[in-house]
């Protein structure tokens, strides 16, 4: 049986490759138009998830209250005798009482045997023998039995195990391995990192800012228990090392010179106000989790350093948070930069959320919508223009140690650079960072094996082009499509709401191009500038818009 995939009042049937609503304009991948899509009414649709849900098949695990159009957005995680099923999930939107549309993917399965010929121990042997190491660490929290789907009518038994190398503090994985077979069937990290990679302060750049810290026994700590904002928040000072202890940073005279942990320490801080002030969210997860950053996290030999990453799972390293790493082989310093910054904290939030898998379109999505939401936290608090602590369309320019563009992802224009030649990749795989689908990138090493957890950060520059398109208009040089911007309040609206409350965690391009349709027709309306611009967006990038 084929998996039925719902969106929000548009609904993709058969392979997911089209959206069926009555009067509802919807995106389609030009290269699967010859493919004939399943077409069943909504209400039909509507009536059998509803059934499904009261037979059991889903469990609700979240309800996010949407301030933006006072609709309640429920997620189900569909189950199967018991068992999660991976993938399968759909988010439910209800206002006024009334169920409106369904969003994510639903797995028809039956005549599954859920009794495994694998113990996990053997699973976690089958990991050994796969990563070619002697020891894995498993996190036997993060373990479970599920239901994995190989497409559409294979389904298999999988051991879920979140596992990590004691010596390698950057490797820390979730996998999946068939419980009958021992075959690796995925696995993605936890660790989501950049690879191309009231006391005062003068950050990096010389930008003096004022951030909450506590007093106690006569020195004064990075360290706000809840009091400046309704979250704990802790910003700790490695010193440039990897050691067993860290500290949160301090002073005597409640004042830090001119270093990047104090523009950590308040980029934290606009981030949450950002997400607060504009969307009502309470923290990384709704509920005002403590927040831990780790700056100056350098080590040579486990190759710590030119970098910045969230770290999602509590084991290893110093345990969930941001880690900032020091400049080494190049003089990006990370935590300089707001969008860096607010980037790594969108990371979370979309972990928190929509928790899109860092793999394929999925991770591409991941990194994209968090390059988006750093450069509209950016915009919010620095004015536009260009040089330090200017809000831009460039990704990470006040991080460089002298002020460039080089080296930096474009949103107004991604063929400009190239994350291949920036890594150091020769000059015959240089490919432009892609604006439209028809340059999406997929590369393998010499192993065979896919490169950059199958692009996420290759391909990651299609979606916020088209955010810039939207918010400020302009023309995407493969289509030569030009879009009218709404200005950036209103596709930060749009983007949010696509992101947060009709993403799943095995979205894809497509996917999220529905996703911004439907957000854009609930947030403005069918007849509305916003929505028009918002196909014209899509029309930009490569897909087809009925």
């Amino acid at each position: 049986m084929k998996k039925l995939l719902v969106w929000s009042f548009l609904f993709l049937l058969g392979q997911g490759l089209f959206a069926m609503k009555l009067g509802q304009t919807l995106a389609v991948d030009p290269t699967d138009l010859k493919k004939a899509p399943m077409v069943k009414s909504p209400g039909v649709l509507l009536a059998y998830l509803a059934e499904e849900i009261k037979l059991g098949s889903f469990i609700l695990t979240k309800t996010q209250n949407d301030k933006l159009s006072d609709v309640e957005h429920r997620r189900y995680q569909q189950v199967y005798e018991g068992l999660q099923v991976w993938g399968g999930e759909i988010i439910q939107h209800v206002k006024n009482g009334a169920v409106q549309s369904y969003d994510g993917e639903y797995f028809i399965i039956s005549g599954l045997d859920t009794r495994p010929k694998l113990t996990s121990a053997q699973a976690l042997e089958a990991l050994k023998t796969y990563y070619e190491v002697k020891e894995l660490i498993e996190d036997k929290d993060g373990s479970e039995l599920v239901v994995f789907p190989i497409g559409d009518t294979d389904f298999r038994l999988a051991h879920k195990m979140i596992v990590r190398k004691a010596d390698e503090p950057l490797f820390n994985e979730t996998t999946f391995v068939d419980a009958e077979t021992g075959e690796v069937l995925l696995h993605f990290p936890n660790i989501i990192q950049e690879q191309l990679t009231i006391g005062v302060g003068v950050g990096k750049r010389e930008d003096r800012m004022k951030f909450p810290t506590t007093l106690n026994n006569n020195l004064y700590y990075m360290y706000d228990t809840s009091k400046a904002r309704p979250f704990t928040q802790r910003t700790f000072d490695s010193q440039h090392s990897l050691p067993r202890t860290v500290y949160v940073s301090s002073t005597t005279s409640n004042s830090w010179p001119s270093d990047s942990i104090v523009n950590i320490h308040a980029y934290i801080g606009y981030a949450y106000d950002f997400y607060y002030t504009l969307f009502g969210v309470n923290g990384l997860d709704n509920n005002n989790r403590t927040v831990n950053a780790f700056a100056h996290v350098f080590d040579i030999n486990q190759e710590l350093y030119d970098n910045a990453f969230w770290q999602s799972d509590s084991s290893g390293m110093y345990g969930q948070g941001f880690y900032f790493l020091d400049p080494y082989q190049s003089t990006k310093d990370r935590g300089a930069a707001i969008d860096s910054v607010c980037h790594e904290y969108s990371h979370a939030i979309t972990t928190f959320h929509s928790n899109l898998t860092y793999f394929g379109e999925s991770g591409a999505l991941n990194e994209s919508f968090s390059d988006v939401f750093g450069t509209a936290i950016e915009f919010m608090f620095q004015p536009e223009g260009q040089g330090y602590n200017k809000a831009d369309w460039i990704f990470g320019e006040d991080a460089n140690s002298f002020f460039t563009y080089d080296k930096c992802r474009s949103q107004s224009d991604p063929n400009s650079n190239s994350q291949l030649r920036d890594a150091g990749f020769p000059s015959s795989l240089w490919y432009p960072d892609p604006c439209h689908i028809s340059q999406k990138l997929r590369l393998y090493d010499s192993h065979g094996k896919l490169i950059d957890n199958d692009g996420v950060h290759l391909n990651c520059t299609i979606y916020p082009h088209a955010y810039y398109l939207l918010a400020h208009g302009g023309t995407n040089r493969v289509s030569g499509l030009s879009v009218t911007g709404i200005g950036i309040d209103k596709a930060t609206k749009i983007f949010y709401d696509a992101w947060i409350n009709r993403m799943t965690k095995t979205t894809n391009f497509l996917g999220a191009a529905n996703a911004l349709l439907a957000s854009a027709f609930n947030l403005y309306g069918a007849s509305s500038s916003e929505y028009a611009q918002m196909k014209n967006t899509i029309r930009a990038i490569g897909y087809i818009v009925n």
